[in-house]
């Protein structure tokens, strides 16, 4: 499962304010659809790429932030009759006031106030209908630029994602076969391309479904053949995208692919 405790304390690389961010204790990669354009449906897992805005309105990665501490999780504050409030279902010999203080916050609301406007405000998410203005702020870097570009790409596929269910929900076998990309959705993965391929470790996986989509096949299985050759061993869930993508080369099926791993 995936499970946030406490807040992470950050400096920022932009203005070096501090801000809190999720601390995650575990993640859940589990999804009820996955994508070979790296898009995971219903997924347990954060799916924003670590992009976050600043209070000052600059964009940042989580990863380029300075750590500082770790907030424990806070208690929620005891109810006003809490002294005098009984706990049901005690068992026998325990006391509902000793319960109460373990399970709530039961310091003055002054005493609260006080230490809750120390702690530094959150991150701002940059939702998916936020992300061309990131793009086209002129403030990010390459690796800020990279990931939001990213998440734009995927973001721009998903009215195609719907049509590719309503398709696979009426027909037996066989794929959609009309994915047409817009010129705003060619310009960024060529865009994208270009900061993939400027990486010292390039994903090729994500590099091949990029040139499957702008409909060069034969970089695509250059692609591939890079990801398998690599000094890393190349995964199953890269394995599985890999011979769907060599698939959809041979039958000139365009357009990202739901499937399983």
């Amino acid at each position: 499962m995936t499970r946030a405790v406490g807040r992470r304390v950050v400096k920022t690389p932009c203005c070096g304010i501090l801000l809190t961010t999720e601390n995650y204790a575990s993640i859940n990669y589990s999804a009820d659809e996955y994508w070979t354009d790296g898009r995971a449906v219903g997924s347990l897992a954060p799916q924003d790429g670590g992009l976050r805005r600043c209070l000052c309105g600059g964009y940042f990665l989580v990863r380029q932030t300075k750590f500082i501490l770790t907030l424990p999780d806070r208690k929620r504050r005891a109810p006003a009759d809490w002294e005098t409030t009984e706990v049901p279902g005690l068992v026998p010999g325990a006391n509902s006031r000793d319960v109460m203080m373990r399970s709530f916050d039961t310091r003055p609301a002054a005493v609260i106030d006080a230490e809750e406007a120390l702690i530094p405000p959150a991150a701002l998410d940059v939702e998916d209908s936020d992300l061309r203005d990131s793009i086209e702020s002129g403030t990010l870097d390459d690796d800020t630029m990279l990931i939001a570009r990213r998440r734009y790409w995927r973001h721009l596929n998903d009215p195609y994602r719907d049509e590719y269910r309503e398709y696979r929900n009426t027909h037996d076998d066989g794929l959609p076969d009309h994915y047409r990309p817009s010129a705003q959705q060619r310009d960024n993965m060529q865009k994208l391309v270009k900061l993939c391929e400027a990486r010292t470790s390039p994903d090729w996986m994500e590099l091949a479904e990029l040139y499957h989509e702008l409909e060069v096949p034969a970089t695509v299985l250059q692609c591939i053949a890079r990801a398998r050759n690599r000094k890393e061993e190349i995964t199953h869930g890269e394995q599985v995208v890999a011979k769907i993508l060599e698939t959809l080369v041979q039958t000139n099926i365009k357009g990202p692919v739901r499937y399983r791993v």
